[in-house]
């Protein structure tokens, strides 16, 4: 999962960023205001997929860890 900007008609993969005391800092956790709090969301997504596999990916898009043991296609995945 990535942001994309269009630089000179290319697609490119952004991060995006905040501008702190002066300063440009890359976003690294997405948030949310529950019952007046700021809470840290949870920014990760786990597929499965026609290979067997399960997979868990990062919001930059990097595959986080892979599970390979199923016999056929993961059709559903839950998370608790």
């Amino acid at each position: 999962m990535s942001t994309k900007v269009k630089v000179n008609g290319t697609w490119k993969n952004a991060l995006p960023q905040v501008k702190v005391s002066g300063a440009w800092k890359v976003v690294s956790q997405k948030w949310v205001k529950v019952s007046g709090a700021w809470k840290g969301l949870l920014v990760n997504v786990y597929s499965g997929v026609n290979d067997d596999t399960v997979r868990k990916i990062n919001s930059s898009g990097n595959q986080v860890w892979s599970f390979t043991g199923y016999s056929s296609s993961v059709l559903a995945v839950a998370v608790g």
